[in-house]
């Protein structure tokens, strides 16, 4: 039987690791980190955060955008904002932070977020708008 998921307030956690960015390609392919490469996939992204991160070298300052500027520059694609209502996809943040915040799971899961397209507007949906 596995342990249940920590409590957390979302919004707050959510909000010391901003300004956050993904990198996205034209046919909506994320931007992935595996351990020591990067590559892209149809339903995931790599969720580059901002705020200080530990490892075996010590403590470093991360630059969300600026890390999705330098890795877009390097392989292609265009960063994007997850909050932003633009942005031609949904990124899970809820289910990436509860894996971010879990250290038992998968390396793989705290990297990355499960992203989907967003559905375009349907005709009524665009009525609706003009009313």
């Amino acid at each position: 039987m596995s342990e249940p998921e920590p409590e957390y307030d979302f919004d707050q956690e959510i909000a010391k690791l901003k300004p956050l960015a993904v990198v996205l390609r034209e046919d909506g392919q994320g931007m992935v980190e595996y351990s020591f490469a990067m590559g892209w996939m149809k339903d995931r992204a790599n969720v580059f955060w901002s705020g200080t991160a530990y490892s075996i070298l010590g403590e470093h300052k991360l630059d969300g955008p600026a890390d999705a500027r330098y890795n877009a520059d390097k392989m292609g694609g265009r960063v994007w904002d997850p909050f932003d209502p633009e942005c031609p996809v949904q990124v899970d943040l809820r289910g990436w932070m509860a894996a971010f915040k879990n250290s038992k799971r998968y390396k793989f899961d705290r990297r990355n977020a499960r992203i989907s397209p967003k559905p375009a507007p349907n005709e009524w949906e665009k009525e609706l708008e003009l009313v």
